[in-house]
């Protein structure tokens, strides 16, 4: 949700919870992650969401090609 641009309030209404809790979680992934603002958390989501996507195509056509999908 990130990934596709949701902001603290949205999330907290998606997910119900407080926009507070919501701005923890985010404080916390970003200095696990090393990152210093909201707009580099929001980029490196919707860099994995991308690759996850790929990588997902991927395997979608890996399976057909052996005939599992």
């Amino acid at each position: 949700m990130i990934g596709r641009g949701f902001g603290a309030s949205r999330l907290a209404t998606e997910l119900h919870l407080s926009v507070k809790t919501i701005e923890t979680y985010q404080a916390h992934i970003k200095e696990k992650l090393g990152l210093h603002s909201a707009a580099e958390l929001s980029d490196k989501a919707a860099r994995w969401m991308l690759h996850s996507m790929r990588r997902n195509l991927q395997l979608k056509k890996l399976l057909k090609s052996a005939g599992r999908f």
